[in-house]
């Protein structure tokens, strides 16, 4: 990914991840689509919501850029107050001079020394605040006029210093603010007056566009838990037509089965409790047949992953059980195995993270626990606060949680789901180690999910 810069009016620079210059000069060469329009003068904020779409802000106007075909899309730009609901009555709707987008889906409009929060999944604005009530250690009072979020850190800029915060405690790091100059040597000379992460890069002052979808890919931005099983069946047969896998007939009308148990190069194998061994994948409910492509394709794409463990992904063709497991529509996910660097690797749940110690919720300070205590209650996730967890351990489980919440069931059980997403300790359908529901005698709770995550597609119950 890239930084795309504004600086003075129309002049922009492009920076890569280690703030080497890849571009200066005008922002209407790399986004030709703003050419004879206000925002071709210079752009406030912007914000890339997803791969395909950039929303630009100036003054109290927005744009919606296509990322696909390089250009603006037709009637815009429109007025903000308008069309980003709750934002009125709030200093979004005069001019919003700079935008971050945290976990879960949630976006803070900072304009000058106001935050108006943004839901951008339940597509809402909530109560004006500011940069120090959002995060800890921030300066009341400070001007924000420019955000840039990495894999690090979010950095909100404020004139010709920066301050950095910690993704994972939402707290300003010591030290800060800095100068921009002598930190950020692609900006040296200039005063950034707007910035966003742009996923796009930018290669000898060209934009490389997204990839247009595949023909007829009508629902793949849709979660596998919000198809119908008519659309899930359609995803599934497109992508045998392009021979990314081969379904045959399930025991029952409304299953799906595939001919092998490898999608995407990575197979998936059953596991014992030591070893993994071979299974089959049949009679699955086909809206959780797309949520497991799109977890393969997403695993071998992003980590190299060849292998993932389960202890349970296929229906009961005898009808005796009639939960999510028994009608095809869960999955209990133990591990993968994949290549990194060129080197094999492999992580498992129980051995890798629920079996790991915890914080003392009473005392951080003292000695961490083995497990947290029985009952329901405030969890984290606990490799984060863990010296001793692997680093790549900690990001990978954190990552496939993000995207088990993004296409199964999360905060409810219903199709459209619950906004904003859970993170690993939230309240969630998606159960962990880290769950914040009890039951240590039975099924239902985090004790139980010790060396697995349980996601499902709709209810538990009989569907």
């Amino acid at each position: 990914m890239s930084t795309l810069w504004f600086l003075d009016g129309p002049t922009c620079v492009v920076t890569d991840a280690d703030d080497t210059l890849r571009y200066q000069g005008d922002l209407a060469a790399i986004l030709p689509g703003l050419a004879d329009t206000d925002f071709a003068a210079g752009i406030d904020a912007a914000l890339q919501f997803d791969d395909d779409t950039l929303y630009l802000f100036r003054d109290d106007r927005y744009g919606r850029y296509d990322l696909v075909t390089n250009d603006l899309d037709e009637g815009y730009p429109l007025p903000t107050a308008e069309h980003w609901p709750g934002t009125g009555d709030t200093p979004a709707a005069t001019r919003i001079s700079a935008v971050a987008v945290l976990a879960g889906f949630q976006a803070l409009l900072f304009c000058d020394r106001k935050v108006v929060p943004f839901d951008l999944m339940a597509d809402k604005a909530g109560a004006v605040t500011t940069a120090a009530a959002q995060f800890a250690g921030m300066p009341e009072d400070v001007p924000i006029t420019g955000a840039v979020t990495t894999d690090a850190a979010l950095y909100l800029f404020a004139g010709v210093e920066y301050y950095r915060i910690d993704l994972a405690t939402l707290a300003v790091d010591e030290g800060s603010p800095l100068p921009v100059e002598g930190n950020w040597a692609a900006l040296s000379g200039f005063t950034p007056c707007g910035a966003f992460t742009l996923r796009n890069e930018v290669v000898d002052g060209t934009l490389v566009l997204t990839p247009a979808p595949p023909p007829n890919d009508t629902y793949s931005s849709t979660p596998a838990r919000a198809l119908t099983l008519d659309q899930a069946m359609q995803e599934l047969e497109l992508r045998q037509e392009r021979l990314e896998l081969k379904l045959v007939p399930a025991a029952k009308p409304g299953w799906v089965s595939f001919a092998e148990a490898k999608l995407h190069g990575v197979e998936l194998r059953y596991w014992n409790g030591s070893v993994t061994q071979a299974s089959a994948l049949r009679n699955l409910d086909p809206r959780n047949a797309v949520a497991l492509v799109r977890f393969a394709e997403w695993a071998s794409t992003t980590y190299g992953v060849h292998t993932i463990a389960h202890i349970g992904v296929n229906g009961d063709e005898s009808g005796a059980r009639t939960d999510c497991h028994g009608q095809g529509r869960a999955l209990d996910f133990a591990g993968v195995a994949g290549t990194r660097d060129g080197v094999e690797y492999d992580l498992f749940v129980l051995r890798d993270w629920g079996s790991r110690s915890v914080p003392d919720a009473i005392d951080p300070s003292g000695a961490r626990l083995a497990q947290w205590p029985g009952g329901p209650r405030p969890v984290s996730y606990r490799l984060e606060s863990d010296p001793g967890a692997d680093p790549f351990a900690t990001e990978v489980f954190a990552e496939i949680y993000a995207l088990a919440a993004s296409q199964w069931q999360d905060g409810d059980d219903k199709a459209t789901g619950a906004a904003p997403l859970s993170t690993i300790g939230g309240r969630s359908f998606v159960m962990s180690p880290d769950h914040p529901s009890s039951n240590p005698t039975g099924k239902s709770g985090r004790e139980a999910h010790a060396n697995h995550l349980h996601m499902q597609i709709g209810a538990t119950g009989r569907m």
